[in-house]
């Protein structure tokens, strides 16, 4: 049985855990050849074994901007071209705005927005034409929420940068669009130290369905994204939000 991405590869950042992880097995699953980046090491070789011959993953850091090239560099040699790229790797912060630092918004900006638009230069170098790039924007670039204020500038930006990518890449037939999640069950928030139990409490109850959303439901949005079957979309911001930016 034939699957949606069949003769494509994807490289995926941040694709070791979270919205990430789920992207890359999704894909897998239906035929791609997969590449995942990350920072962690372990988490990289489980989900990298765990995607078997037709996935493999190394450590990179996006803040690091000479390691955009080098990745894909080790991605089109695996596996012979580029047809995907999900910018996915990135952070959130929760400082008020009147104690962020300059380190802290020079952290947010380099990993989520700097490092995402020299990751999509370095892939867009090797794409073929015909391909798809999807971005992870979020629900923050039309919502305000407190003490978000760095994280939700770059979310913004990245939105706009999907507008100007899809005009200039058009003429290449390379498709750029946006995923914005709401509040997702994963440990980005965790690794900030802010646990669940605060992130269910404090956002679900802004949230229509009342409930987090889950890294599979994402994949599925991606997939779609990634596949032929969007072939006439480009330039377009998906939210898949359980309704908080829309009702």
């Amino acid at each position: 049985m034939s699957g949606r991405l069949d003769t494509k590869t994807a490289l995926i950042t941040g694709g070791n855990s979270g919205i990430g992880r789920a992207i890359a097995e999704r894909f897998v699953a239906e035929g791609a050849n997969v590449t995942i980046t990350g920072r962690n090491q372990s988490t990289i070789d489980e989900v990298a074994s765990s995607l078997g011959d037709r996935g493999q993953g190394f450590r990179s850091d996006v803040s690091d901007m000479a390691s955009h090239a080098e990745v894909v560099d080790k991605a089109v040699a695996k596996f012979g071209k580029l047809d995907v790229f999900v910018a996915n790797a990135g952070i959130a912060e929760m400082i008020p705005f009147l104690e962020t630092t300059e380190a802290d918004y020079d952290r947010v900006m380099d990993i989520n927005l700097k490092g995402l638009f020299f990751g999509v230069q370095a892939a867009v170098r090797h794409m073929n034409d015909g391909g798809s790039i999807v971005l992870t924007g979020s629900v923050v670039s039309v919502k305000g929420f407190p003490a978000f204020s760095a994280y939700s500038a770059t979310k913004g930006a990245v939105r706009t940068l999907a507008r100007v990518l899809a005009s200039e890449l058009a003429e290449r037939k390379i498709r750029v669009n946006v995923i914005s999640p709401g509040p997702i069950a994963t440990h980005i928030f965790g690794r900030q130290g802010i646990e669940r139990d605060f992130i269910e409490e404090n956002f679900t109850q802004m949230v229509p369905l009342k409930r987090l959303g889950e890294p599979d439901e994402l994949a599925n949005l991606a997939l779609f994204l990634a596949s032929d079957e969007a072939s006439y979309i480009t330039g377009a911001d998906f939210h898949a939000d359980g309704g908080v930016a829309q009702v």
